[in-house]
């Protein structure tokens, strides 16, 4: 990301959009998603451990990640 920051305006990279939202305070610059035939999709998936030392803890936290707040968050930071 450096690398095209510092380029000389004519610069073309690719990478994972939540990188490239953490450089746009140095100036770069997000100009859309790849086409989703040539999209590379990551998926992330959580559990609750059956001897988890705070269960409660991690439920609660499990929860609040399908809440719409936690939605709002992710897709902000690029996530999908």
């Amino acid at each position: 990301m450096d690398h095209i920051i510092k380029g000389k305006g004519n610069e073309l990279g690719f990478g994972a959009i939540t990188e490239i939202k953490l450089f746009e305070p140095k100036g770069l610059k997000l100009v859309g998603p790849l086409p989703p035939d040539i999209q590379n999709y990551t998926s992330y998936g959580a559990a609750l451990m059956s001897n988890a030392p705070s269960a409660d803890a991690a439920k609660t936290f499990l929860t609040y990640l399908a809440t719409p707040e936690a939605k709002q968050i992710f897709t902000a930071a690029g996530i999908e």
